[in-house]
């Protein structure tokens, strides 16, 4: 009979060790799957923030480069401007025309005044269209340096 007790009791305690490893695995479990959560949204806060800067740093690239083609209007502006009433158009502003159409690359959509100075043929018509083009690079900076909301398309 003590034997039965015994194996009674060691079946008893067989037990309540397997329900303390269960409890102990479920907990482990849990933890390790609480643990997942908080590294995926890890993951998830650092992609965000790696995909923001980036966003970021694309628009200070683009900035530049709208820069570049306002500072080579602003030169065909002057130039153009000091020639326009010359009696024999000298175009000494032409050289920049190709300057312009390669900072241009990319953003003939977004500067169209630029992109159309690029096929001016004379001191007087240039000198037109560089002055809507200086309008239009400071609106543009504007739009990048969120100092003004692009309309709606």
């Amino acid at each position: 009979m003590e034997a039965t007790r015994e194996a009674a009791q060691a079946a008893k305690d067989a037990a309540e060790d397997r329900r303390s490893a269960n409890a102990e695995a479920k907990a482990a479990r849990q933890e390790a799957l609480e643990a997942a959560k908080e590294a995926s949204a890890d993951r998830r806060a650092a992609a965000k923030f790696a995909m923001s800067q980036q966003l970021w740093e694309q628009e200070q690239r683009l900035g530049e480069r709208v820069e570049r083609v306002g500072e080579i209007v602003e030169e065909i502006f002057w130039r153009a401007n000091e020639e326009r009433h010359l009696e024999i158009d000298p175009k000494s502003w032409w050289p920049l025309r190709n300057r312009l159409s390669q900072a241009m690359v990319g953003l003939r959509d977004r500067l169209p005044k630029c992109a159309e100075l690029v096929n001016q043929d004379l001191s007087r018509q240039a000198f037109g269209v560089a002055s809507q083009a200086r309008n239009e690079i400071e609106i543009e900076l504007k739009y990048l340096r969120h100092e003004m909301e692009r309309p709606p398309t």
